[in-house]
């Protein structure tokens, strides 16, 4: 993976400047006046959003970056260049990330009989080449690992005879024992096994261990999170609930309004307190996460406890 990352790093170095000299969006006949603004407006946006520090990279990697692929590759008739140097810089800024969204929507996108893969066939074939190798490079033999312990972790998780089967308990507790204690192997000789080594879909298991264990563990670790996310190789709520969790170990208000329980006089979930209830939703929005839906302070002060939101 490193040998990669090297390639698309000297890519990036290559091509860094481009977002800022791509040429404005023409107008597509096809549309109306209208739309063409729109279209023309957003991608402007979507421009200025990827050289701003203050959106986040999950945000870059996948959703304006692949919003910001296809507008380009769509109405561009025969710019070879632009299609190709799109792709590289998103390729660069989050390859993992980036090529698996590449290669689970491209298809669905461009037809097969569309003009896009008649005109673009080498471009196409040079994208497909880049992210297999990006996507080969993850270690299978340690997701299978992550795949177990994260069976383990849930064998009992959800089962009623939990809460009352004391066999089951001590089970499942020296279940949580040995997983932990292989994701800190994991993590000794081959790092956090983060979305480089995993991919997304398994960039969370051990994540998941680490956050259900102790005080002492989520202090341990709770750097090695926060690092991994500056990294691009680990989602950003993961620091949040992280830094909740360790506060509600510590008996201390949460920040960004994670960590709930089940209120079992009204059988509703309900959060936390809040260190700071004006700012929840500021802190879930810079850690990529939806926002809580309004609730009174009062609650918050009074009873330390109010009723869990989604939405924003």
């Amino acid at each position: 993976m490193k040998h990669i990352i090297t390639l698309v790093l000297l890519l990036l170095i290559a091509t860094a400047q481009l977002s800022a000299q791509y040429p404005p969006i023409p107008d597509n006949p096809q549309m109306d006046k209208a739309a063409n603004v729109r279209m023309q407006k957003n991608t402007k946006e979507i421009l200025i959003d990827l050289q701003s520090n203050d959106i986040h990279f999950i945000h870059k990697s996948v959703l304006h970056g692949w919003n910001l692929f296809i507008q380009y590759c769509k109405v561009y008739p025969d710019n070879h260049q632009i299609i190709r140097d799109v792709f590289l810089i998103r390729l660069s800024y989050e390859p993992v990330g980036f090529c698996e969204n590449y290669k689970e929507r491209f298809k669905t996108n461009f037809k097969k009989d569309d003009r896009f893969w008649k005109i673009y066939k080498q471009e196409v074939d040079f994208m497909d080449s880049m992210c297999d190798c990006v996507i080969s490079q993850k270690d299978n033999n340690l997701i299978k690992t992550l795949i177990a312990i994260e069976a383990g972790d849930q064998k009992h998780k959800d089962a009623d005879a939990l809460k009352n089967d004391k066999s089951i308990q001590e089970e499942q507790k020296a279940l949580d024992s040995m997983n932990l204690l292989k994701v800190e192997r994991i993590i000794k000789f081959h790092g956090y096994p983060g979305r480089s080594l995993v991919g997304t879909e398994h960039e969370n298991i051990a994540w998941t261990i680490l956050l259900h264990a102790d005080e002492k563990v989520i202090k341990k670790y709770i750097g090695l999170i926060k690092q991994e996310i500056k990294n691009r190789n680990l989602h950003p709520s993961a620091y949040a609930y992280m830094y909740d969790r360790l506060a509600i170990l510590q008996d201390k208000p949460q920040r960004f309004g994670t960590q709930s329980q089940l209120d079992e006089q009204t059988n509703e979930m309900k959060i936390y307190k809040c260190e700071d209830p004006d700012k929840v939703n500021y802190y879930r929005y810079s850690s990529c996460m939806p926002g809580l839906k309004e609730f009174p302070k009062s609650d918050l002060f009074d009873n330390e406890q109010v009723r869990e939101g989604t939405g924003k």
